[in-house]
């Protein structure tokens, strides 16, 4: 019984901690929660400053109106990243000119919810919605950047690193641990 926990804990392959959650999960749900967050303050400065600039001053709706009207286009645009899985680890976040594609979806979705299914419309014309676009596809890919190169920064500094395990050859050992340092995701 006793050289079965023994064998146990030199299991290099079983997790240290009792909820087998990887240790670096921590950073991940930061991660999707800081581009959750550069997206929203993207589309909504993109709304607003669409407002500003297509709306004249004599009919101009008040900014709580004009933030009370974005929440639809926040839900559209998180469904849409989310299923283009912008959100997910890889390239697939980085995909800046699919974030262009995503964001003319998003733009052509609030046209139709707005101005022919005339939900939550404050009387918006076509020329908002075509600035809401050329904003949108400028913040939304710059804020994507913006937080990528966080992340860069943060996992230099040693934030954000997975922990890796290596089992090599004395030779080869070296190589390696190169490699995998070179990835700049893990810790050796």
């Amino acid at each position: 019984m006793s050289s079965l926990k023994l064998v146990n804990s030199l299991d290099l392959r079983q997790s240290q901690y009792p909820s087998s959650f990887r240790k670096g999960a921590k950073f991940v749900w930061f991660r999707t929660g800081s581009l959750m967050v550069a997206d929203a303050a993207a589309i909504v400065a993109a709304w607003l400053g669409a407002m500003a600039v297509s709306t004249p001053a004599s009919v101009w709706v008040a900014p709580a109106a004009g933030l009370y009207s974005a929440l639809p286009v926040l839900v559209i645009g998180y469904s849409i990243f989310s299923a283009s899985r912008f959100y997910q680890s890889g390239s697939a976040r980085k995909d800046y000119l699919g974030l262009v594609g995503a964001t003319t979806l998003l733009t052509l979705s609030s046209f139709l919810l707005f101005k022919y299914f005339q939900a939550f419309s404050p009387g918006l014309s076509k020329a908002y919605f075509l600035a809401f676009w050329g904003f949108a596809t400028v913040l939304v890919p710059l804020n994507r950047f913006i937080v990528d190169v966080v992340t860069t920064r943060l996992r230099q500094l040693g934030f954000g690193l997975y922990p890796a395990f290596l089992i090599a050859d004395g030779p080869k050992q070296n190589q390696a641990t190169q490699l995998i340092k070179s990835e700049g995701h893990y810790k050796v």
